[in-house]
């Protein structure tokens, strides 16, 4: 995990227990899918002794707010996509990565400020992890709530397909990003500990080879489509040749014969347009490709110069840490530190 995060929930930490609602309601914000996930805890409950389960389609913090002031013995469940996943979201269909992030941090401090004034009404829980380990969901749940939800699916839900360069991106965007940092850390600190969306990126390096091979194919596809070019104008060349040595050919000729040249002349013509439209076909597509390697080429340079950039900082941090543990304070705070520790495990 990168310390840049700090602390982040864990599988293992404890979760503190607030005693069992009389029903549940299950609702999604910021991106993230409620309908698969009402459906596991409906599917987990035991009947007669878990609270029943409701869905509210309306994500609104008022109409929230609204529902649990009403529900005054119900307990809400909030999902919430982290903003790495919806940044690469906005990437791969084309929208502006800012106004995206910029909307996720607007919604998140809502939502944020209606758990803070209901602590023990919300359980905040992240949709990726929560889809990705079920079983790990339905046990805190227990633990939180006094439930006895027992999963009846075999298999985990599949993570969303997605560009493992845009995830990368997104991920070092929201780090590099302070007030987004600290939304997203707040929003990991308020829920239930599952573990860390980190453990689910992909592997840079692997992410990297991927991305090399496609530009390699890249390439091999301008350099095809430049030979064929080639050769579709040389036949373009040889094909007007040939119709000049027909139009010569036709004024020695006599009338008798004018009519199957002017045929053959007219198929000539259907063949040389044919030539042309795949011509100009494979023209557009070959721009296409060009335009295509430029981008993912800058895409490259911006990856290594953030890569250098992220490289600079780590031992620029690692020194910091070192000097520090070098320190004369630091080794003469050191009883202190183990008191601290001590005194911490005693009251635990």
């Amino acid at each position: 995990m990168s310390p840049t995060f700090g602390e982040t929930p864990q599988r293992g930490k404890p979760v503190a227990a607030i005693g069992k609602p009389r029903s549940l309601g299950v609702a999604a914000v910021l991106g993230a899918d409620r309908e698969e996930l009402h459906d596991l805890l409906e599917c987990a409950g035991q009947p007669g002794s878990s609270p029943p389960v409701h869905q509210l389609d309306d994500d609104d913090t008022n109409t929230l707010s609204k529902w649990l002031r009403e529900a005054r013995d119900a307990h809400l469940l909030l999902f919430w996509q982290n903003p790495v996943l919806t940044l690469a979201q906005a990437m791969a269909n084309q929208q502006s990565p800012d106004e995206a992030l910029n909307q996720w941090m607007v919604t998140a401090e809502q939502n944020l400020a209606l758990v803070r004034k209901n602590r023990r009404r919300i359980t905040l829980v992240e949709s990726v992890l929560a889809r990705y380990q079920p079983q790990v969901l339905l046990r805190r749940l227990n633990e939180r709530l006094a439930l006895s939800l027992t999963s009846r699916s075999g298999s985990p839900s599949a993570m969303e397909a997605q560009n493992p360069l845009e995830l990368l991106i997104a991920d070092r965007a929201i780090k590099a990003n302070l007030q987004a940092l600290r939304v997203f850390q707040e929003l990991q600190a308020t829920s239930l500990p599952l573990g860390s969306y980190e453990e689910l990126l992909p592997d840079p390096l692997s992410s990297w080879q991927a991305y090399h091979q496609e530009v390699t194919q890249s390439r091999a596809d301008v350099e095809s489509l430049k030979e064929k070019n080639q050769r579709l104008r040389q036949e373009q060349e040889q094909l007007k040749m040939r119709l000049k040595e027909l139009d010569k050919e036709e004024d020695k000729m006599s009338s008798t014969r004018v009519q199957a040249i002017q045929d053959e002349n007219d198929l000539l013509l259907k063949q040389l347009h044919h030539v042309q439209e795949e011509l100009e076909s494979y023209y557009l597509e070959s721009r296409s490709l060009l335009q295509k390697y430029d981008q993912t080429e800058a895409q490259r340079k911006k990856l290594e110069r953030q890569r250098n950039s992220a490289m600079q900082r780590a031992r620029a941090l690692q020194q910091k840490i070192d000097e520090m543990r070098d320190s004369r304070s630091w080794r003469l705070t050191k009883p202190l530190r183990a008191g601290n520790i001590f005194r911490r495990k005693r009251k635990s």
